[in-house]
């Protein structure tokens, strides 16, 4: 059956009262209770993603976001400090550490720009790409192997992947969801292309009439702070989005129902 279901953003406001340390404690609406997560999937890591206290997005070069209308609250995790993590960066990011932290590292692998698959596992043994015309093709072995419980060497391979891949690559990588009613925490909202831009659902939340709320969490260009953003068309300082018929428009990006998508 074709879909025909959108999203929308009406919200009444809710105090927050004291800033969440982490993503699980962001208050909920009255009557909403977050949906069950299994420990070690995808979604119970980012609901325990710790946030900073300053509510302040920085650029990777340490200036100050001059728009901060679209934040919530920050990720208390580093971007480095060149032009990397944008949009699909932070997303392939979150998935990698999240990967590396139950030690599966031969899921971690992307899709280069170029249809090339990029391998944690490979990158580890040494294997290396060099771009020639608009493609990549391996290059001269590092010379060595790296332990791939090697947090550095994990840092350098996704330096890679993100000069190399992007929305129109992870869109391709992603699977197509049956329904947006199907959401779950971990799924990506994304639309490939110059521009393009990618939000992850951070988290989720439901009652017993069937309503469905969701966070969603965001990388930028150029490459700042990772933040979850507010509900623009509810309350300024909410952030909960409910799953409603009509468009899912964000503070800076406005994606359809058929945009959503799983690992």
């Amino acid at each position: 059956m074709h879909l025909a279901l959108v999203l929308a953003i009406i919200l009444p406001f809710f105090s927050l009262g004291q800033v969440p340390s982490t993503i699980k404690d962001i208050q909920l609406p009255p009557s909403f209770q977050r949906v069950k997560t299994v420990e070690g999937s995808f979604g119970h890591y980012l609901r325990n993603l710790p946030l900073r206290n300053d509510q302040t997005v920085y650029l990777y070069n340490g200036s100050r976001k001059p728009d901060q209308r679209a934040l919530f609250a920050v990720l208390n995790l580093a971007i480095g400090k060149e032009n990397l993590l944008q949009c699909a960066d932070m997303i392939m990011m979150l998935r990698s550490h999240y990967l590396f932290s139950l030690g599966n590292y031969a899921a971690i692998r992307f899709i280069a720009g170029d249809g090339t698959w990029l391998n944690y596992a490979d990158w580890c043994s040494g294997k290396r790409f060099v771009l020639k015309g608009n493609r990549l093709v391996p290059g001269m072995n590092s010379g060595g192997i790296t332990r791939m419980n090697n947090r550095k060497s994990l840092d350098g391979f996704l330096d890679f992947v993100y000069r190399y891949a992007g929305t129109l690559s992870l869109e391709k990588q992603l699977q197509r969801t049956t329904s947006v009613w199907a959401m779950k925490p971990g799924d990506v909202f994304i639309r490939g292309g110059s521009p393009g831009h990618a939000m992850l659902v951070a988290d989720m939340a439901e009652n017993d009439r069937g309503e469905k709320l969701f966070l969603l969490m965001q990388g930028y260009m150029p490459a700042q702070d990772i933040h979850i953003v507010k509900n623009m068309g509810g309350s300024a300082t909410q952030p909960w989005y409910l799953l409603k018929h009509s468009a899912l428009v964000t503070p800076e990006w406005t994606f359809e129902p058929s945009q959503l998508r799983s690992w």
